[in-house]
């Protein structure tokens, strides 16, 4: 039976875009995978970016991770 996740951004005020994901949901069949390609493009130079992001999947799975360039 397939499954369908979501990613959020969490903690986020909205003003820093240089971290961007190529997608936040999906539908997963059991053994299957997903890719998200992260890109990071900085607007300032010198500056650190972060992000952190929560995966939830039906059932109450759930995963956290963060990016940072």
């Amino acid at each position: 039976m397939p499954t369908c996740f979501t990613i959020e951004r969490v903690g986020d005020d909205g003003k820093d875009n240089a971290i961007r994901l190529s997608h936040f949901d999906g539908d997963l069949a059991p053994g299957a995978t997903s890719t998200v390609i992260v890109t990071y493009t900085p607007s300032i130079p010198e500056v650190i970016s972060c992000g952190y992001y929560k995966v939830n999947a039906q059932g109450g799975n759930e995963l956290n991770f963060s990016c940072r360039g």
